[in-house]
């Protein structure tokens, strides 16, 4: 690239986009017609402009006609000036039905965990269905170029204000799970594996189990930013119905469309896959492996130490999220647990098809990539029971108790020997079956076109002893003769009688000429609501209310009603 220094997260990135292939022993070209001609059809290509054009889409129109190809803009975070580009050679999207802008959270591109798989495969898939999508991090690509916005989870805090003032609508892969038992469990496990010989550790692992430790005060997340987050979309996707029924008890969510998307893979990586580039690198095969990030949610703390006197081979393939549990897990870990450090793709592929068992006793996962590629190479699986594991593989998987080393040990054995060729592809048939990316994209794109069929919801909360407040935007609502609602609120927050108010709106009705039953929608509310809505401010001593509740969603009534 002209010698220029890219972001450190690139080559992660490119392993991240669908039919690309390794890196290993390639150099970056210069993005010209050359390399559109060397490039072989089909591949993905990824191009980097070190600044932000001054056109974007012109930039993006030059690229599609050297390469001949849909081509998806990658803006990233904002302490980089790069615009990126990607696409696959030759491969045009027939036609585009649909542009969405999907935003993940600002750390995303140095993370490139699962989330972010999630989005670069359903943005893959969803070009079959007529979806053309882009990436926008520092928020630089203009909403007025897309249908939508889609938010990849909920974390977003710090740029709740630019979200807020978006005009067009929003959905939410809400990516999203209660961690208190998590934060709880990890003070724990730290302080019992901290001890100082395997007698201590023990003795305090039997009383958590005889549940004789407490479990020690954790402060929570702040929930407001999240449930900022969560009253904008007008659809949340989250992955399971557990984490739909997490949402519920954790923010109150009941108004919003929930549309179930089930996490996937991409099968062609995972099925008749080699053992033997691994097998070469590393001498092992036949063992239990564990591909993950080493963190106290995977908790390869417990399994290393469940595992420990059973002589089982014991592979840890990730890079160690969390520095102090990898100290602690390389302190307990005996001759037969082996750290290899995360693997490319091929590489992880050739591992799974070398494993006997993939074990991974989380705290909580939807249900873990990992899990559903292990299977699909022939794995037999070891999951946790506190995530939503069980609701995506049931019998398929032996289940155990992430917080009880000998839940953990039995569950291993019993894959260990759950070697019946019938039962390993029907295992394999079951993810297929159920969760490919295909399969995901046609639930998205349905969210999508769910999201943009509901009208926009203009929500007042007037001052009633003052018809000013209100009067304008009823007068605005009845002439538009729009699919839009109006939310009138009524209640303790404006110290206003439903009963009163009810009565004053029929009265300004028959007033203006207006029938009550066929009229634009009008809802009398006395409570607010928590999906998405447009506040309007008028001007009353309400309006405080509004702008703490929703922030810079709140648009001032004048901007609403037409100019004189």
């Amino acid at each position: 690239m002209n010698g220029l220094q890219l972001p450190e997260w690139w080559r992660q990135l490119w392993q991240r986009l669908p039919f690309t292939i390794s890196w290993e022993g390639h150099e970056s070209v210069e993005p010209t017609l050359p390399f559109a001609k060397q490039l072989p059809h089909g591949r993905a290509f990824l191009v980097a402009h070190p600044s932000m054009p001054d056109s974007p889409e012109r930039w993006r129109e030059t690229l599609e006609m050297e390469l001949d190809s849909t081509v998806h803009l990658l803006d990233p975070e904002p302490e980089t000036d790069w615009l990126m580009a990607f696409g696959w050679k030759g491969q045009r999207i027939p036609e585009i039905r649909r542009r969405v802008r999907m935003i993940p959270h600002r750390r995303a591109l140095k993370m490139m965990g699962g989330g972010e798989t999630q989005l670069f495969e359903t943005l893959y898939a969803l070009r079959q269905f007529g979806i053309m999508a882009d990436v926008s991090i520092a928020l630089r690509l203009p909403e007025s170029n897309y249908d939508l916005n889609h938010l990849f989870s909920l974390y977003h805090a710090d740029r709740l204000e630019p979200l807020e003032r978006c005009r067009k609508p929003f959905v939410a892969s809400t990516i999203f799970w209660d961690y208190t038992e998590l934060l709880q469990a990890g003070l724990i496990i730290r302080s019992i594996f901290s001890q100082a010989n395997e007698q201590a550790v023990q003795q305090m692992l039997d009383a958590w189990s005889a549940r004789q430790i407490a479990l020690p005060p954790v402060q929570p997340p702040d929930p407001y930013p999240l449930r900022r987050v969560l009253q904008l979309a007008r659809v949340l996707m989250p992955n399971a119905q557990r984490e739909s029924e997490s949402l519920r008890r954790v923010f109150g969510v009941t108004e919003q469309s929930v549309v179930l998307v089930p996490n996937a893979i991409r099968p062609e990586r995972f099925l008749n896959t080699d053992p033997k580039p691994f097998v070469e690198r590393y001498g092992l095969h036949d063992f239990v492996l564990c591909a993950a990030r080493i963190e106290p949610n995977k908790n390869q703390l417990m399994l290393i130490w469940a595992l420990r006197k059973t002589g089982l081979p014991l592979v840890l393939a990730g890079k160690e999220g969390d520095p102090e549990y990898a100290a602690l897990c390389r302190r307990w870990a005996g001759t037969n647990v082996h750290f290899i450090g995360a693997l490319s793709p091929e590489m992880l592929a050739s591992a799974y098809a070398a494993a006997r068992v993939h074990a991974l006793p989380s705290w909580s996962e939807t249900p873990g990539l990992v899990n559903l590629e292990a299977a699909l190479a022939g794995c037999s699986l070891v999951v946790g029971n506190h995530g939503a594991e069980q609701e995506y593989l049931g019998e398929w998987a032996h289940m155990c108790d992430p917080s009880d080393a000998q839940s953990i040990y039995e569950a291993v054995q019993q894959a260990w020997g759950d070697t019946d060729p019938a039962r390993r592809e029907a295992r394999r048939q079951h993810v297929l079956n159920h969760y490919t990316w295909e399969h995901a994209a046609e639930r998205t794109a349905y969210a999508y076109e769910l999201a943009l069929t509901m009208p926009d919801r203009w929500l007042l909360m007037p001052n009633w002893s003052q018809p000013d407040t209100w009067l304008p935007a009823l007068r605005h609502h009845l002439t538009q003769r729009s699919r839009d609602t109006l939310l009138l609120y009524a209640g303790s927050l404006n110290g206003a009688n439903p009963a009163e108010a009810y009565e004053q709106i029929l009265n300004t009705l028959r007033q203006l000429g207006a029938d009550a039953e066929t009229c634009p929608d009008i809802e009398l509310i006395d409570r607010l609501p928590t999906n998405d809505v447009r506040p309007l401010l008028t001007g009353s001593s309400c309006d405080l209310l509004l702008q703490v509740q929703y922030g810079e969603r709140c648009l001032p009534l004048p901007h609403w009603l037409p100019s004189s």
